[in-house]
């Protein structure tokens, strides 16, 4: 099934994330997250949030992070971000 929506992708010209329906994620600096094509805020707390994806938990963890946005296709995160990394399973 990816092939195919990869090779539709392709002959549609459409970036590869979009469709393979995988997540993007655009940082500013170290002090915004912006996930793209999420499946929802895990969990929140102690500097640390975690993003669900369809290819795994998203780890984003920093000083004084916040969830600025969340909407139905993006969560944004602020803060000093120290790192990010997938969970396995």
């Amino acid at each position: 099934m990816a092939d195919l929506r990869l090779g539709l992708g392709r002959w549609l010209d459409l970036p590869e994330a979009a469709s393979l329906d995988l997540p993007q994620l655009r940082c500013i600096g170290n002090l915004q997250v912006l996930v793209e094509n999420h499946l929802g805020v895990r969990s929140f707390k102690d500097g640390v949030a975690i993003v669900a994806t369809r290819i795994g938990p998203l780890e984003i963890w920093g000083q004084e992070l916040t969830v600025g946005a969340v909407d139905r296709d993006a969560i944004l995160v602020t803060g000093r971000i120290e790192g990010m990394r997938y969970q396995r399973g």
